[in-house]
C-alpha cells in the first residue's frame, strides 16, 4: 500500500529534480562496473565486494563545509579518494598505479551517456510537467560529468539549469546548495518544489530551506505519482 502523498499549500512554479536514483540510474550494477575495470588490471574479485568495499568508503568520506568557489577539481580527487579505498580494500596487492589507472578508466566510464539509462517514466513526466507550464532544473550531488551525461540521455534541453555540487561547492542536504538554486532560478521557497529518493539529502534538505519535497519510493511510488500531487 502506498503512503500518503505529500500535501502542498502552494502550486510551485519551478520543480527541482534530483539526477541519480531520480532521473537515471547506472546501466548495470556498480560492483559489476568496477569488476570488469579491476580485471584489466590483473585483479579479480566478485562484484558484491566491490559494491561493499564501495559502500563502506561512500560512507567514511566526511561531510564538508561549503566553499563559495566550488569544489576544487570538480570534486575529482573526493572521487579518488573513494574509488582508490574501493580498489585497495578489495585487491590488497594493489599499489598507487593501480589506483591512478583504475581511477581514471572510470571517472572517465561514468562521464559517458551509455554508462546510465533513464527511469521508464522520466520522458513521459517531464514532457507533461513542461505541458502544464512548470520550470524545470536538476539539482544534484554530482560534477560536471552530468552535463554531457543528460545531453546524451536527451533530457538536458529540458531544463532551465542543471545545478550541480561541485559548481555550488555544497552538497545536499546543506542549505547552501538549495540557496543556490532558488537564487539561479529566481524563485521564493514557498514556489518551489524538490523532487528526490533520498529522504536526508533531498527531504530533509529541502525542508531546511523551507521547500516542499516530493520523494520517489519505486517500486510503489515513480515520478508518475507527482503527477497526481499536481
Amino acid at each position: 500500500m502506498k503512503s500518503p502523498l505529500p500535501t502542498l499549500h502552494h502550486k510551485p512554479e519551478v520543480i527541482f529534480l534530483d539526477a541519480a536514483g531520480t532521473l537515471i540510474q547506472l546501466a548495470q550494477p556498480l560492483g559489476k562496473t568496477y569488476a570488469a575495470f579491476a580485471a584489466r588490471l590483473g585483479f579479480h574479485a566478485e562484484p558484491t565486494q566491490f559494491e561493499d568495499a564501495f559502500l563502506g568508503a561512500w560512507r567514511r568520506m566526511p561531510e564538508r563545509e561549503p566553499e563559495a568557489n566550488g569544489r576544487p577539481d570538480d570534486d575529482k580527487a573526493w572521487w579518488f579518494t573513494i574509488v582508490s579505498a574501493t580498489l585497495r580494500e578489495v585487491c590488497s596487492g594493489s599499489d598507487e598505479d593501480d589506483a591512478s589507472f583504475f581511477f581514471q578508466d572510470l571517472y572517465s566510464h561514468y562521464a559517458k551517456p551509455e554508462a546510465w539509462r533513464l527511469f521508464p517514466e522520466v520522458v513521459e513526466v517531464l514532457s507533461a510537467l513542461q505541458s502544464r507550464g512548470y520550470r524545470l532544473a536538476v539539482l544534484s550531488n554530482f560534477d560536471t560529468r552530468l552535463f554531457s551525461v543528460l545531453d546524451g540521455l536527451d533530457i538536458s534541453h529540458r531544463m532551465e539549469r542543471i545545478i550541480v555540487s561541485s559548481r555550488v561547492g555544497a552538497e545536499k542536504p546543506h542549505p547552501a546548495i538549495f540557496q543556490s538554486a532558488l537564487r539561479h532560478m529566481s524563485v521564493s521557497p514557498e514556489r518551489a518544489l524538490h523532487v528526490g529518493d533520498d529522504l536526508r539529502a533531498d527531504g530533509e534538505g529541502a525542508a531546511r530551506s523551507g521547500i516542499p519535497s516530493f520523494l520517489v519510493d519505486r517500486p510503489s511510488r515513480d515520478l508518475k505519482d507527482l503527477l497526481v500531487l499536481l
